[in-house]
């Protein structure tokens, strides 16, 4: 699918930033900081994304 969206006139692929807002986070600051109340996560399911204090790591 993602071929087919490219070969859109204008179309461009997504950005790291972009898909990771997608994905449901927010990525994280260059220096690992997130909003009040999240966390910086990286681990098997999310990379480098603020995830809520009450999250769970895998």
């Amino acid at each position: 699918m993602l071929k087919n969206i490219l070969k859109l006139d204008g179309a461009q692929e997504l950005s790291k930033n972009e898909q990771k807002s997608i994905k449901g986070g927010l990525a994280c600051n260059v220096d690992g900081n997130c909003p009040a109340g999240s966390q910086c996560v990286n681990d098997c399911r999310y990379t480098n994304l603020c995830r809520l204090n009450s999250y769970i790591p895998c």
